[in-house]
């Protein structure tokens, strides 16, 4: 509506001017909602990766991780020196799940006992860690495969062989891409998280639900709280983090200046149900390693769906006001002063 009003409107017009700067602030609210929602569909997909995957220790659940691709390959792990040996028809049909940062080998599961899990996890490889090459012309099946080595191992090579040429073309370019680009993410990589003024000794009185997503994006970046499988009382909790962990961080980080104001901003991301008591159905927040605890992406997806409808209520009802009698009052109707909920709305998975 703002676009066909600034498109009848003429450039030379007062009222101009405030009909653009209200089209910009409109086009970054949209861009910050996309955002959002990607980021909390990307904790989702690894969440339901993680949680389908059988024999899998490690967690997939980071700030940084992005999951890329699931595709079907068949690949052969032999000794470097039978490379010209290495043929589709001796190699195993695999599922690879690629990540930003890292492979992911594994296979489908058949087994009736484990009908919960669908796939068997076989191998981990990260992507720094990896060279891959085009196989040499000499190789009979050089057109359909691709060779994967390890930096640091001298004698493993993984031969990844495809239906046909174009589909070979296409992964092989993926695993290009992908490693390349996490290496030189490593190489830039910070060594440590820039707390952010306003958070630190943060008062648990006065915490805001927007210090509560900052908070979120921190735990969840490499240098964060360590999520993992964790036995407590002889059950294991995957993907979760104990409460003397949070606890320890927020005093580390010096957000919170005791444990006690760090106990209350748990309880605060338990209270705006952004975390929960995986231990102890509706439990409160615990400063000990007895209280498992885990993000709740979809409490997480749910404000950003509340986002949506108030931005989109609140510039209906505002255009609707300013209308009338003339049209330049429209540059207010998103004003981030008088509407302070518009500005630094964001939340990283």
């Amino acid at each position: 509506m703002i676009q066909n009003l600034l498109s009848l409107t003429p450039e030379d017009d007062s009222d101009y001017p405030d009909l653009n700067k209200c089209l910009e602030k409109i086009n970054d609210i949209v861009m910050d909602i996309n955002e959002i929602r990607g980021n909390n569909v990307n904790f989702s997909t690894l969440s339901m990766y993680e949680e389908n995957l059988l024999d899998y220790d490690g967690t997939l659940l980071s700030q940084k991780r992005k999951f890329l691709r699931e595709g079907t390959i068949f690949v052969q792990e032999d000794k470097k020196n039978r490379i010209p040996q290495m043929r589709k028809s001796d190699a195993q049909e695999r599922v690879l799940l690629i990540f930003n940062d890292k492979f992911l080998f594994c296979k489908k599961n058949y087994y009736l006992g484990s009908k919960n899990h669908n796939l068997k996890f076989l191998l981990e490889l990260e992507a720094d860690s990896l060279l891959v090459s085009a196989t040499y012309t000499e190789h009979p099946e050089h057109d359909i495969s691709f060779l994967l080595e390890k930096k640091t191992d001298d004698k493993k090579a993984w031969m990844i062989f495809f239906e046909n040429t174009p589909e070979k073309n296409t992964w092989y370019k993926l695993f290009q891409e992908t490693i390349n680009t996490e290496k030189r993410r490593k190489i830039q990589k910070q060594d440590d998280i820039a707390i952010p003024a306003e958070l630190v000794h943060l008062d648990p009185n006065l915490i805001r639900e927007k210090d509560i997503r900052i908070l979120l994006t921190l735990f969840l970046s490499p240098n964060g709280i360590s999520l993992k499988n964790r036995k407590v009382k002889l059950k294991t909790y995957k993907n979760c983090f104990l409460g003397k962990d949070m606890v320890n961080w927020l005093c580390e980080k010096n957000i919170a200046e005791n444990r006690s104001s760090a106990v209350s901003i748990g309880q605060k991301f338990i209270d705006l149900k952004y975390m929960k008591n995986i231990g102890e159905e509706n439990g409160p927040f615990r400063d000990d390693t007895n209280s498992p605890f885990r993000f709740d992406t979809i409490s997480m997806d749910s404000e950003t769906s509340r986002l949506t409808r108030s931005r989109s209520k609140g510039l209906e009802n505002k255009l609707i006001k300013t209308r009338a009698p003339r049209v330049a009052t429209l540059g207010s109707a998103i004003d981030t002063e008088e509407n302070p909920e518009y500005t630094n709305i964001q939340i990283h998975s």
